[in-house]
């Protein structure tokens, strides 16, 4: 795997953990739908703020893998057998 495809993987792996930790802190982001468009919004600023402040570089690319990656997440772990697993993964 080349620098592309760990940066590829990188950015669809980045916000995976606040798709799993926001539905816990905040039950209402429970939908995927929902929790999607907040982990854009938190993309968004992030790379806004790179921007704003010269702290790397934005780019499109990154706020369309990592809001994917997320997404993808939550709308896999919004299945009710999946989520069930995950539940019994974590409360052993």
């Amino acid at each position: 795997m080349g620098a592309s495809g760990v940066n590829l993987v990188g950015n669809l792996l980045a916000f995976v953990p606040l798709a799993v930790m926001l539905p816990w802190l905040f039950p209402r982001l429970s939908n995927p739908f929902v929790l999607t468009g907040c982990i854009l919004g938190i993309v968004m600023v992030v790379e806004l703020s790179q921007a704003v402040f010269s702290v790397g570089r934005m780019d499109v690319d990154d706020v369309l893998l990592n809001t994917v990656g997320a997404g993808l997440f939550a709308f896999f772990g919004s299945i009710p057998a999946i989520r069930k697993q995950g539940k019994r993964l974590l409360y052993q």
